[in-house]
């Protein structure tokens, strides 16, 4: 019993002078974490989570709620840059960091938690993705997919198989599977297209721009309203924390994994800042959709093309989400495999491209079907759930002795001559509010 008890709670041990003999490609640099992360960050959640808080919970006080949900990222950011710090030379984001402080019954219930919320988000973003490409086409994909392909009416599940989300899925797993400086350029270009557009939305919404809407009724909802707006604003923020499961395949993890955190999270909370800015400038909260709030504000500003741009930047912001997310999934899977937590079949690195193969096809297997059957509303109800429960065992690492970790060298904390910063408890705080 006693010696079952140590397997459980034994602890990965993680020397920095030791040679890292990893067969991934090591590629990366900090523009390319930046990039990934940021990706996984602006996803089509700024094209709609400002106008859902600013029509229903918040009002214009959005940018309050946005500006703490900002600040507790940049919190939780911290946390991630000073396990990354600590712990460099690993993939796996917080599972690994777990594995390494509180134990491997921890670290496999949170890899499990992680890898689930990664493949639900997968399937998340490729039924987003599919519903902007229909949008598109003026709705006939999906009309062609009820009249000649099947419709089905069952409680829980989508009318009809998304197969544009199954194929979305594939590609990107097939994207992912032909190269890691393949997938990061293509991420690179699609998230550069996605801030050409947010530009236009900022730059453009300025000449529509009317004080008043701010000076009649700033905070409706009041205080109460301003938190909860915090609370549902910080869930645009997840996905910040795919940048540390890059860190094998990193060129210097030790300083590009804090500063790409860093980076991302001040840049995605700059981009939603100003979303959200000009989207309760140019209307009154009462009048927003809170399902189309920007193709709603530019329209009625008399500026037809509008919903074809927002439209393109939500499938390019949808596909640089996408791809982060097999990415990272994949990346989950072959670290769990490395450490003898699922099969180590799953594990093989192809020896051209230096890429966990199987790894990446077993995470694409698992999302596509969801994306095809299952309803994007359905989708997000479930991911919320994970990411939560992978928070909590957060808190216990933040105060993991140094011990612990075997390798010299300097921690975030120690430089500013810290003993104690719970950076991670502001995010809980805001994940139960909601």
């Amino acid at each position: 019993m006693a010696g079952f008890t140590r397997c459980l709670t034994r602890r990965k041990k993680v020397i920095q002078d030791e040679k890292t003999n990893t067969e991934l490609s090591k590629c990366l640099t900090t523009w390319d974490l930046t990039s990934l992360g940021i990706g996984a960050t602006l996803g089509a959640g700024i094209y709609v989570v400002s106008g859902q808080v600013a029509a229903s919970i918040a009002g214009p006080a959005v940018i309050i709620s946005f500006a703490l949900a900002a600040i507790t990222s940049i919190l939780s950011g911290l946390c991630y840059a000073e396990f990354g710090a600590r712990v460099p030379k690993t993939t796996g984001s917080a599972y690994a960091y777990s594995y390494v402080t509180v134990g491997e019954i921890w670290a496999f219930i949170v890899g499990w938690n992680i890898l689930l919320e990664y493949i639900i988000a997968t399937a998340s973003l490729a039924r987003a993705c599919s519903e902007y490409i229909n949008a598109l086409f003026g709705e006939e994909i999906y009309r062609f997919f009820m009249n000649d392909i099947a419709t089905w009416n069952h409680p829980g599940i989508a009318p009809f198989p998304d197969l544009l989300a199954f194929g979305l899925v594939i590609a990107a797993v097939a994207l992912v599977c032909v190269g890691t400086r393949l997938s990061a350029n293509v991420q690179k270009v699609v998230t550069a297209l996605n801030f050409l557009v947010i530009f236009f939305i900022i730059i453009y919404g300025l000449f529509f721009a009317k004080s008043k809407n701010w000076t009649n009724e700033f905070a409706p909802y009041g205080t109460r309203g301003v938190l909860e707006g915090a609370a549902s604003a910080f869930y645009a923020f997840a996905g910040f924390d795919v940048v540390t499961t890059a860190a094998e395949e990193a060129i210097n993890p030790q300083t590009s994994i804090p500063l790409s955190l860093i980076l991302v999270v001040t840049i995605s909370a700059m981009a939603y800042f100003g979303v959200a800015t000009i989207l309760t400038l140019m209307l009154p909260y009462q009048q927003l959709d809170p399902f189309a709030p920007l193709v709603q504000a530019f329209t009625q500003a008399n500026f037809p093309p509008a919903k074809f741009i927002i439209t393109v930047g939500g499938i390019c912001a949808t596909v640089s989400a996408l791809v982060c997310g097999v990415f990272s999934s994949s990346r989950i899977i072959y670290s769990m495999s490395v450490d003898g937590l699922l099969f180590r079949w799953f594990a093989h690195v192809d020896d051209n491209n230096h890429t966990p193969i199987r790894a990446t096809i077993i995470a694409g297997c698992v999302a596509a079907p969801l994306a095809m059957i299952f309803d994007i509303k359905q989708l997000v109800s479930c991911h919320g759930s994970f990411c939560l429960v992978c928070s909590l065992p957060l808190c216990l690492i933040t105060w993991a002795p140094k011990e612990l970790f075997t390798f010299k060298g300097a921690f975030v904390w120690d430089i500013l001559e810290y003993e104690f910063f719970p950076e991670y408890i502001p995010a809980i705080l805001l994940l139960g509010a909601e």
